[in-house]
């Protein structure tokens, strides 16, 4: 007797032997990893289903990838199925595949599948809301990485795994992020600007931190502007580049600032800047220099700096 993929799913996290009737929906691209050993192994994500629900399965044996395809029905034995994470039963050298009759599966199966094995990212939140946020919740964000720490081998999940520690920035907050196994060799370092998505929320040492999951993603992207409103408390400038000291007790350096840096002391500016690089700088209320000023009485209007 075979099972049914709903009551298979509800069982506990462990390996079976009992006999599963599916028919494979939709089959991903190979991915390459390394095992604990550190070899470099492949695995197959598809996803398979029958008249009671889809499901998401990974293949660990290459050797089983030709009877994977879209179409072919198949009854599998001696699986394992997970509690957690996006593969839901794991295909190993232990495990059967046997062709067989057709299976019919669920209405819009083909949509399923696809939302299964390329869901849209996690909602992008800043870091301040990732704080508030529920543990174990999927988020993704963006972020400056103000520091880096040496990539470490630890025990995880009885295997030897790789990780690697940043903290990310924005506005004013900072979060800790873990990148696990290939995502830890990732060409990151102090001074980039990344998007990373799916990251799971968590706790390190009493702190929310921010752990990699299978389906992370991290690139790096240009820093967005910033537009910046204070009160310029001192000034230093020579005939290379000009520093402002704000009330606000941060420095910015000007490269390019045309007039006289001295008509700038104790006034307030707006400032438009990209991290620490400064693309415009000017008296709060004017108009830049390729803006033609509002029309009507303008004799008592600031001039551009």
């Amino acid at each position: 007797m075979t099972m049914t993929l709903a009551s298979v799913l509800s069982k506990p996290a462990g390996p079976y032997d009992l006999p599963l009737k599916v028919k494979v929906i939709m089959v991903d691209k190979v991915v390459d990893y390394k095992n604990g050993n550190g070899e470099t192994k492949q695995s197959l994500d598809f996803v398979v289903g029958d008249s009671t629900r889809i499901g998401r399965v990974r293949n660990y044996d290459s050797s089983k990838n030709s009877i994977i395809k879209a179409g072919n029905s198949l009854i599998i034995r001696k699986y394992i199925t997970k509690g957690s994470g996006n593969a839901k039963l794991v295909i190993t050298a232990n495990s059967k595949l046997y062709k067989t009759t057709e299976v019919g599966t669920v209405e819009n199966a083909e949509l399923l599948a696809k939302q299964e094995l390329h869901p849209p990212p996690a909602p992008e939140v800043t870091l301040k809301d990732v704080q508030r946020s529920p543990i174990k919740s999927l988020v993704s964000i963006k972020g400056q990485v103000v520091q880096e720490e040496m990539a470490q081998t630890v025990m995880a999940f009885n295997k030897p795994s790789t990780v690697k520690g940043f903290i990310i920035q924005n506005d004013d907050t900072k979060c800790r992020v873990s990148l696990w196994r290939d995502l830890a060799a990732k060409d990151i370092k102090t001074g980039d600007y990344v998007s990373i998505t799916n990251v799971i929320v968590g706790q390190w040492n009493r702190e929310v931190s921010l752990s990699s999951t299978t389906s992370t993603k991290i690139e790096k992207i240009q820093m967005p502007e910033e537009k910046i409103y204070a009160r310029v408390s001192g000034i230093y400038h020579d005939k290379t580049k000009m520093v402002l000291l704000l009330d606000t007790d941060k420095e910015f350096t000007v490269s390019n600032f045309e007039g006289d840096p001295d008509s700038l002391l104790d006034q307030e500016v707006e400032m438009t800047v990209r991290g620490e690089t400064v693309l415009a700088v000017k008296l709060k209320g004017t108009q830049p220099k390729d803006e033609d000023p509002p029309s009507g009485n303008t004799s008592n209007s600031e001039s551009s700096v």
